[in-house]
């Protein structure tokens, strides 16, 4: 290249820098110039025209310093505009960056992974071709409208409050899948179910007494009520902790604060009857049997971590073991009952 010619290179922000870098080590000689366009940051939540204005914008620029190779160090350009501006300046060599999204493809394939990238990158064509050519299937998508503009700011304690809001929600996103695969195979049989003889007073014992810190903490006075003599059902152990534990969190998160929780078991009509009894520190406004469908909440206007699946794995869980699950609401009082046939009862 003679001395000239000058190679160009532009970012919506000053993220392009590092690119500029690795650049300079490789071709140590040539002439540069560095367009760092922060005035339009960030791209990726305008259109595709308008980054195409502005991209042909900053080429016409740069061609006017001397540039006939441009490196567009920008994923949103990149994805938007880089065809674009080589359909319009044939004679300029254009070196676009292709989304990160293919190391995924050779660097962590088993893995799971979270892919961060401005909403315009992540809706591109572009990217999406990449996407569903090396999809690895364990890849979680996450457009992060904002990051841009506070990592141009440079500051620390912005990004660190926006990083952990996303881990929030990002730990949200799992529970949620999880919970997600876990309805699924409840309520279509598929789990593996083997029933065994079990004592439901010492199940139930053991979870109250797993949760007693947690309900300590939450301002609830635990009343547990068993028989002396051993309740036996036939149930699944693992399904049934399953079951008992979902049902004991709820209390844990929902209950009024400075309130007695009752967690009885009882025996009634060749039955063993479990019964979980508090008063909920928001109003119910919905009957029992809406509360058991899925992705329904107690109350619609509540901000915390339910995924709104729990009482549905709890009944379908139940019900794979032979029981039967119900939920009756009288105002602000919560009762959910689990009722499973007793073993050889007379």
């Amino acid at each position: 290249m003679s001395a000239n010619n000058k190679i160009g290179v532009f970012d919506s922000g000053i993220g392009g820098a590092t690119v500029l870098k690795e650049i300079i080590k490789i071709l140590p000689y040539e002439n540069y110039i560095y367009y760092s366009d922060s005035k339009n940051n960030p791209y990726g939540d305008k259109t595709d025209e308008e980054v195409c204005k502005i991209c042909d914008n900053i080429v016409k620029y740069l061609i006017g310093r001397g540039c006939e190779t441009i490196v567009i160090a920008c994923n949103t350009a990149s994805a938007k505009a880089a065809q674009f501006l080589r359909d319009k300046y044939k004679e300029i060599i254009f070196v676009a960056i292709e989304p990160a999204y293919k190391m995924v493809y050779d660097f962590a394939y088993n893995d799971p992974t979270l892919v961060m990238a401005t909403k315009g990158t992540i809706e591109s064509e572009k990217f999406n071709l990449l996407y569903n050519k090396y999809n690895n299937y364990k890849t979680y998508l996450l457009p992060c409208v904002g990051l841009a503009d506070i990592i141009e700011e440079g500051d620390n304690k912005k990004i660190k409050e926006y990083l952990d809001v996303l881990d929030r929600q990002s730990s949200r996103l799992k529970k949620l899948i999880e919970d997600l695969v876990e309805a699924s195979k409840a309520s279509s049989g598929s789990l593996k179910v083997e029933l065994s003889e079990c004592d439901a007073g010492v199940l139930l014992s053991q979870t109250v007494g797993e949760f007693d810190e947690r309900l300590k903490n939450a301002g609830l006075t635990p009343v547990l009520t068993v028989p002396d003599a051993p309740v036996k059902i036939m149930a699944d152990g693992r399904h049934l902790w399953r079951v008992l534990e979902n049902l004991t969190g709820n209390v844990c998160k929902y209950s009024l604060p400075g309130t007695r929780v009752y967690m009885d078991l009882t025996v009634r009509d060749k039955k063993a009857v479990i019964t979980f009894k508090n008063i909920s520190k928001y109003p119910l406004n919905i009957s029992g049997d809406e509360l058991m469908e899925r992705f329904v909440r107690g109350d619609t206007s509540r901000n915390t971590e339910g995924s709104g699946l729990g009482l549905s794995i709890a009944r379908s869980l139940t019900e794979l073991q032979g029981g039967d699950m119900h939920i009756d609401i009288d105002g602000d009082l919560f009762k959910a009952a689990l009722e499973f046939d007793l073993i050889n009862s007379p």
